[in-house]
């Protein structure tokens, strides 16, 4: 506390300049406003408590720091660490401390009351019996405040004054900055008057208790997410007479009058049936359960719908030909989607975490399924498209589906389309299919019957040997716990049965030459593998992580050899045979 109002707020200021944030005089002004007061409060010593180096996240900004909400009373107290001291000037503790002290968290209304009352406290309106029982009932826990960041005060900024969490734009003023309001999270509504032109980009952008938005007519330009994570906003009004958007038949949206293009929703909003697109990050964040489409509407935008997690149920008519990509992403409680019969692709991680969805049926005009579109659903059953071409990498990864039939003109499936579906047992590869690239079921422990077409001319699973084999090059690619690799596989890929926990043992035959990266790696049920005749690589990686195997079994005099590839960790692992009279 000796240390100079002066140099707290010129160290402050650097750390706030170091994130492109301004300091401004107001700000000061009420910092000093709370010095003022902190050097008028008697000073209570505290046994065993100190401002200690765990309380603060030095890394999160140069000489910065971050402290849990503790009362001024308790706080003046305290000894600072001196390990911090060592790592953090006294004068960014000091000023970092107004900040982070003066306020703590809560829920909309409930933090406001606490923070008016933290304040009152502060100018000495509550007495120190009803401060001590009032914190009693909180509890501290760390927030992060930024000059912004509350809009209880009453503060003039150059473009608008904010009182009790309604800021007034001034009279003449024509642009709203980029980012200018971004993360005033008590912000609750906004005057905009008609001298504003633009709205910069992400200006409002995580106001999340807003819940208006008026746009007057003289607006020519919204920048990209100017209000994008406004998750309570239920209103959207844009003055009749503006040139550029429009909010028709009270819709509550904004609405791109030339092209039609609905830009902006909110709780409430009601697609218009003249709306023909809806723009990227269009609903993010928003608390309905479903949503009407009108049969207008040609395309949904990229992240249209993202973390709109009380969305339940989408149907998506029959005029849509493009979901863009993550278009659903993390709606984890939307159980009920229905495709329209005009989609011919289903882009990026389309409806990646919608862990609710139990069963799909894609249309058949669908030929291409991007990477992640369903990663992390619940799939239990699909009804897959007759003219599918391709699946993407990690498409269906985390599927619930226990048997996969694929229909008989898929000709590409990319790494790990079906990884970890821990429920699958059986897969068919069809005749068409002329590309798998790498492993496309790591890590589904369930997995016993693996099958390829007898008529595919590039795979194979040759012996009913329960994986699968690049023709050509005799590379097995893709086994389960139950392969019996063929004595005709000159070489193991990488990752070929990667994770496969019910693999328990493998004998590799003669004429393999080469075991690739993690080829078993974390087969943890692994505990015996019995080499026929040495191999010219053992790639390091191949058993990484196989936690029981127990015996590495060799022809007699090759050791030396499987020395020279196998990590040292498995050496001791290494029996030639004869010297043990049964292997189970």
């Amino acid at each position: 506390m000796q240390t100079s109002f002066e140099e707290v707020t010129a160290e402050y200021k650097k750390t706030l300049h170091a994130h492109g944030i301004w300091f401004h005089e107001e700000e000061e002004q009420f910092l000093s406003n709370i010095f003022r007061k902190v050097k008028t409060m008697e000073p209570v010593a505290h046994k065993d408590r100190s401002i200690w180096a765990g309380r603060f996240d030095v890394s999160a900004m140069p000489g910065g720091c971050s402290l849990i909400f503790t009362p001024w009373k308790d706080w003046i107290g305290m000894e600072i660490d001196a390990d911090l001291l060592r790592r953090v000037k006294p004068a960014s503790i000091v000023a970092n401390c107004f900040y982070e002290m003066a306020y703590m968290g809560g829920d909309e209304e409930e933090r406001e009351n606490k923070i008016e009352k933290t304040i009152e406290k502060l100018d000495g309106k509550i007495n120190n019996e009803e401060e001590e029982e009032e914190e009693e009932e909180e509890d501290p826990f760390l927030v992060t405040y930024t000059p912004f960041s509350d809009p209880l005060r009453n503060i003039e900024l150059d473009i608008c004054k904010i009182k009790n969490g309604v800021a007034v734009i001034h009279d003449g003023v024509t642009e709203i900055p980029d980012k200018y309001f971004r993360g005033m999270d008590h912000l609750k509504s906004v005057s905009i008057p008609d001298s504003v032109i633009r709205i910069g980009k992400s200006a409002f952008y995580c106001c999340r208790t807003l819940k208006s938005i008026v746009i007057p007519a003289s607006v020519k330009e919204i920048g990209d997410n100017a209000f994008l994570y406004t998750r309570k906003v239920n209103s959207i009004v844009v003055s009749e007479g503006n040139k550029r958007y429009d909010s028709r038949n009270n819709s509550n949206a904004i609405i791109e009058t030339s092209t039609n293009r609905l830009i902006l929703g909110c709780n409430n909003t009601i697609i218009p049936d003249t709306v023909v697109s809806i723009g990227e990050y269009a609903f993010v964040w928003y608390s309905f359960d479903t949503i009407a489409i009108p049969d207008s509407v040609k395309e949904i935008g990229r992240r249209a719908f993202v973390d709109c997690k009380k969305l339940t149920s989408i149907e998506i008519p029959n005029s849509v030909t493009t979901i863009g990509a993550e278009a659903f992403y993390n709606c984890t409680k939307l159980s009920s989607v229905v495709l329209p019969d005009s989609l011919t692709t289903i882009d990026e991680s389309a409806f990646y975490g919608c862990e609710r969805i139990n069963s799909i049926t894609i249309p058949d005009s669908v030929q291409v399924i991007w990477s992640h579109a369903f990663d992390g659903a619940k799939l239990k059953s699909i009804v897959w498209p007759k003219n599918l071409r391709v699946i993407g990498e990690e498409a269906f990864a985390y599927s619930s589906l226990k048997e996969l039939v694929l229909p008989h003109n898929v000709t590409h499936i990319i790494g790990g389309a079906f990884k970890r579906s821990k429920h699958l047992s059986s897969v068919f590869i069809p005749a068409s299919v002329s590309e798998i690239a790498g492993n496309v079921f790591l890590s589904c422990p369930r997995l016993r019957t693996i099958k390829v077409d007898e008529e595919n001319k590039i795979y194979d699973s040759r012996n009913n040997c329960n994986a699968i084999i690049e023709t050509a090059t005799n590379t097995l690619i893709a086994g389960c716990k139950t392969t019996i690799i063929p004595d005709t596989v000159t070489e193991i890929c990488d990752r070929a049965f990667l994770g496969c926990l019910g693999l328990r043992k493998i004998v590799i035959p003669e004429s393999v030459t080469e075991i690739g990266y993690f080829a078993f790696s974390k087969c943890t049920n692994l505990h015996t593998i019995v080499f026929q005749n040495t191999v010219k690589m053992i790639w390091p990686t191949a058993f990484q992580e196989c936690s029981s195997l127990n015996f590495i079994v060799i022809p007699k005099n090759t050791t030396r050899q499987f020395k020279k590839m196998l990590p040292e960790v498995l050496l001791s692992k290494i029996k030639e045979i004869g010297t043990l009279l049964d292997i189970n």
